[in-house]
């Protein structure tokens, strides 16, 4: 019997495929701005919030704020690498911390212009956010708040998937799409924001009662999509020559 990689045709495909998924996987890592790596340690438990900085960090500072006691953030430390995020809490109460890049104020408090006029497009080269999935169990969401110059907001609410992924968050997304079980309401002005004139951004992650997740990094990219093809054009000039 013949085995799969023993057909010439299909033993193409497959290295071709093998090939388009390793270029993929280098143009992203690539063409990236990154927010944050996650190798700048930082522990904060107890309903206790801090600072830190770092030049792996967008803005050089990385804030975290804690919205409970049950809510615990372990990054580069206790749990190894990554942004592992626990919620301790047996009695069905969700846990939220709540991190933060608005340069070096060495505070928590927002500073909604900190980061100055940060073009997260790059010139048009970058549609969203990436955030690295390496770990998850229970339920989870994010909320990301990104402000345009030191004023107005864009929000964005995201239900964590179940199994470890990258989560791409356009920026086409942000608006006022909050789900009615946040009883939240945001003014009008607050639905579209201008990523090439970025002053503050923050994301706030909630875990159900019991649950867990580790962020590896999050950066902001080229829509995946738009990824794809340029490697498979790479791959279709490839295959011609």
């Amino acid at each position: 019997m013949k085995s799969f990689a023993s057909f010439p045709f299909r033993s193409q495909f497959l290295s071709l495929l093998v090939w388009l998924m390793f270029l993929c996987a280098g143009l992203s890592t690539q063409a990236a701005i990154v927010i944050d790596d996650f190798t700048v340690p930082q522990t904060q438990t107890g309903g206790v919030g801090g600072t830190v900085t770092g030049d792996t960090i967008l803005g050089g500072e990385r804030d975290v704020t804690m919205y409970n006691d049950t809510a615990e953030v372990y990054i580069n430390s206790t749990y190894g690498s990554g942004c592992h995020l626990v919620n301790t809490a047996g009695d069905n109460s969700w846990g939220y911390a709540y991190l933060s890049y608005d340069g070096t104020d060495g505070s928590i408090s927002d500073d909604t212009g900190g980061l100055g006029h940060v073009d997260l497009t790059g010139a048009g080269q970058y549609d969203g956010f990436l955030i690295m999935l390496t770990q998850i169990n229970g339920r989870g969401n994010m909320s990301f708040w990104v402000s345009q110059g030191d004023s107005q907001y864009g929000y964005e609410y995201v239900t964590l998937p179940r199994d470890p992924q990258s989560v791409f968050v356009p920026f086409a997304d942000f608006g006022l799409d909050v789900p009615a079980s946040l009883d939240e309401e945001f003014p009008a002005g607050d639905t579209l924001v201008d990523f090439a004139d970025v002053g503050y951004i923050g994301i706030n992650f909630g875990l159900a009662t019991d649950s867990s997740c580790t962020i590896g990094s999050i950066t902001v990219v080229p829509e995946p999509a738009s990824l794809a093809l340029l490697a498979l054009g790479g791959l279709m000039l490839r295959k011609h020559k």
